[in-house]
């Protein structure tokens, strides 16, 4: 019996210590892939785009950082609160000028910029939380400028901008600031913007009224192209611009009215093949008219009901007008502004040839809000309100 006790407590022993060595091996391993005591969870990081150029080679100055590189962009990889740095060297014929650096809220980013002993600058900044843009501007080196040339710190060369079209702004207009805006509204500096090419601007004499004396608009065109016709509308209570490509919206409204014409076109083939002719010769009758009846050779009675249901279908059309373009740029465009409020019409179950008239409307910047008003050819008269933050729409009134 000795023995076989002795067996047992050896089996037991054996199995005991064998748990032991899996859970050791087990704990072992976890250890070595969480690194250790102290270990640091890996950083998040962040992207930085830079945008290229044909003026000029941007590369990153810590390769460990570079994600992808190719003819448009460059991007890096960087965890928040280290240093990016970017070497700049512009082609010959061009010179720096400067770097715009953005974090994902359009904030601009505090940089340093630094000449290298082989003709680059060293633009740095300290990583944000946060995703970043970089567009890199150029002068060209052209020596000595013409007296009718404006230069510019983006190189963008403005023309004929002459102090006649400067006193419409009644001292409201900053070159710079103007400079700026047109590069952002059309994305100049991006390399693979349709607009990239652009180099110069030049003002024409000829004015727009804008029918408010809180804004003041003026044509200009790009290049040499003076087909290439830019209106321009400043809103001095929201410092801000808006700028139309006349001849792209002309070309967008030339295919919209083509798809509206389409569109009916295939509206009108489609009712056509609904209808059926009645047979030559046939009696007409009026289908609201109640139907006689026979009774028992004692005259004729009304039918308490029609046996041929009618449908009435009801066109309905709506349009805004006066719809200021500076606020169609803080709402986030003409589209989805005529779609919310025609939604909000037809909702309320109004139908026929309606018309709204945009009358008022208010930008309040510190509560990224707007509020409007739009009277109604009914009478009555939609209030909305605008909030960037969320991006939503809140209408009453009808």
């Amino acid at each position: 019996m000795s023995s076989y006790y002795k067996k047992q407590k050896l089996f037991f022993a054996c199995l005991i210590a064998g748990i032991l060595i899996f859970v050791v091996v087990v704990c072992g391993v976890f250890f070595m892939r969480s690194g250790g005591p102290g270990a640091a969870k890996e950083e998040k990081k962040y992207t930085v785009t830079v945008y290229k150029s044909q003026d000029g080679l941007v590369t990153a100055a810590d390769e460990k950082q570079k994600a992808e590189d190719d003819e448009t962009k460059l991007i890096l990889k960087v965890a928040a609160g280290e240093n990016v740095g970017l070497d700049v060297k512009a082609n010959e014929g061009k010179v720096f000028s400067r770097a715009d650096v953005t974090d994902a809220n359009a904030l601009t980013l505090t940089t340093s910029e630094n000449s290298q002993a082989d003709g680059e600058e060293r633009i740095s900044f300290t990583m944000p939380k946060s995703n970043v843009t970089v567009n890199i501007f150029y002068l060209s080196d052209l020596g000595e400028e013409s007296s009718d040339l404006t230069p510019t710190l983006s190189g963008i060369e403005i023309f004929g901008l002459t102090e006649e079209i400067r006193n419409r702004y009644d001292g409201h207009f900053d070159q710079e600031e103007f400079v700026q805006a047109v590069i952002s509204w059309f994305g100049i500096s991006n390399a693979v913007s349709e607009y990239h090419n652009v180099y110069k601007l030049t003002f024409l004499e000829e004015e727009y009224d804008t029918g408010s004396s809180d804004s003041v608009a003026n044509y200009f065109y790009f290049n040499d192209d003076q087909d290439w016709k830019i209106l321009s509308v400043y809103d001095i209570p929201s410092h801000s611009y808006t700028f139309t490509d006349i001849r792209k919206k002309e070309q967008e409204d030339a295919a919209q009215k083509a798809k509206m014409e389409e569109e009916e076109r295939q509206r009108q083939a489609q009712l056509a093949l609904t209808v059926t002719p009645m047979p030559t010769g046939a009696p007409v009758s009026d289908p609201a008219a109640p139907v006689l009846q026979e009774n028992n050779g004692n005259g004729y009675t009304g039918a308490a009901e029609n046996t041929q249901p009618q449908q009435i279908t009801v066109e309905s059309t709506f349009d805004i007008v006066d719809v200021s373009t500076v606020f169609l740029q803080y709402v986030g465009g003409e589209e989805i502004f005529y779609n919310t409020v025609s939604d909000y019409v037809f909702g309320k179950g109004l139908t026929g040839t309606i018309t709204g008239t945009f009358t008022e409307y208010t930008i309040d910047p510190e509560r990224e809000q707007a509020s409007f008003i739009i009277s109604m050819s009914t009478g009555a008269a939609i209030q909305g309100t605008y909030s960037k933050d969320s991006g939503n729409f809140q209408l009453n009134g009808l």
